[in-house]
């Protein structure tokens, strides 16, 4: 079995699922990648079908109504590709948990559709958890244009993320994560609705896991118009919603609401490189 499961949630990807799936792929280890197709309209599944088998053919290859498996060697690689489909849309929380279910590995790595990695990413994280036996770390990341040239701008973490952090500002970004199958399994997302993602680090620093940065930009961030935290001000109304949903209350939330603001516009006006 391998250690670390992939899960990318996809509604209507596009042309950027295949560059993800090729960045996780390029990773320097064995990988299982599990995608799950939450109702999407086209057919950025089915191309990517189709270019595995044409590349590298297929080991106990699964062809089901929902579910799709495929194992191949990429080089001296083992990697498992598997693609469940639900027919109807349940929305990114439910399709990251689906895909947590449904993985195999020890540890979880998401990763967006539209983003990419670097090569030793995977490989840094997984080494730097295991030494100070975290439950999850995150990476700096930067930003990169929507057809994919990269900026100079790199958004940094803190190496010890705790409440206080997050409370003040989301500095984890859910495409930079590794971290533990069983504390997801504990505590899986909820409510795609809010950030979803913020509202589950803030349940997790509640709760008292040990949650660290590696301050390195391995996580190419597409800025993408569309994009669920493009809009500005519906990415402050979620913001607000999550801490809500965590329990704060509504002066509380506003507050804290307007710190991320402030934080918000400093990260995104200057380089930070």
């Amino acid at each position: 079995m391998c250690m670390i499961s992939v899960v990318i949630p996809s509604h209507n990807p596009g042309k950027y699922l295949q560059q993800a799936v090729i960045s996780a792929i390029k990773q320097d280890m064995d990988l299982e990648i599990v995608i799950v197709d939450d109702a999407s309209e086209d057919d950025a599944c089915e191309r990517l079908k189709a270019s595995v088998l044409s590349k590298f053919g297929a080991r106990n290859l699964i062809r089901g109504n929902n579910l799709w498996r495929a194992d191949f060697c990429v080089k001296t690689k083992n990697v498992r590709l598997v693609i469940f489909r639900s027919e109807e849309n349940i929305g990114v929380a439910e399709a990251r948990n689906r895909g947590v279910q449904l993985a195999k590995g020890k540890y979880i790595a998401f990763l967006d559709a539209d983003d990419l990695w670097e090569e030793n990413k995977l490989k840094k994280q997984l080494a730097l958890m295991e030494n100070r036996r975290a439950s999850l770390c995150n990476t700096a990341r930067r930003l990169i244009r929507e057809d994919g040239t990269p900026t100079e701008h790199v958004l940094h973490t803190p190496k010890k993320i705790t409440l206080s952090v997050l409370e003040k500002d989301n500095v984890i970004n859910c495409s930079s994560v590794l971290i533990r199958r069983e504390v997801l399994l504990a505590h899986p997302m909820e409510r795609s609705d809010t950030a979803e993602d913020y509202l589950s680090w803030l349940t997790l620093a509640r709760a008292g896991y040990e949650m660290i940065g590696l301050d390195e930009p391995l996580l190419l961030y597409r800025v993408n118009k569309g994009s669920k935290g493009a809009n500005k001000l519906k990415a402050c109304t979620m913001h607000f919603k999550s801490l809500r949903a965590a329990g704060y209350g509504r002066k509380s939330a506003a507050k804290l609401t307007g710190s991320y603001i402030i934080k918000g516009i400093k990260k995104y006006t200057s380089k930070g490189a």
